[in-house]
């Protein structure tokens, strides 16, 4: 956060990825923010030009949902882990990014992941 908000270059943006595992994803951003406190640097507000992606419980249960499944956030969906990963990535843009419209059922984190996503728009 302290070398994002440094930077004179309105273009820049930092993204920060990390799994919720077993926690929820406030539990999670609370973790980051209690590290900025640690740190002492001021916690992230919403002009900050920054992102916070959270899968729950990680990345594979949202692979499982461009799947095509319909994803319970607390099942562990580690057999995507060995599949490509590019499809989903194309899958996630065309939602997010195109359409701006996911389909139900919406696994939370990945709604809340794309409202993040759409601050990269200004």
């Amino acid at each position: 956060m302290k070398a994002i908000r440094s930077r004179s270059r309105q273009d820049a943006f930092l993204i920060v990825v990390i799994d919720a595992d077993t926690h929820t994803t406030q539990a999670r951003r609370s973790h980051l923010d209690n590290e900025c406190r640690i740190q002492q640097i001021p916690t992230r507000k919403p002009a900050d030009p920054a992102i916070v992606i959270i899968p729950r419980r990680n990345i594979e249960t949202w692979f499982a949902y461009l799947d095509g499944l319909s994803v319970d956030e607390t099942v562990d969906y580690s057999a995507y882990k060995s599949k490509d990963p590019r499809p989903f990535a194309e899958e996630l843009y065309r939602m997010c990014h195109e359409n701006q419209m996911l389909r139900p059922p919406v696994p939370p984190s990945l709604a809340q992941s794309c409202q993040e996503y759409r601050k990269l728009k200004r």
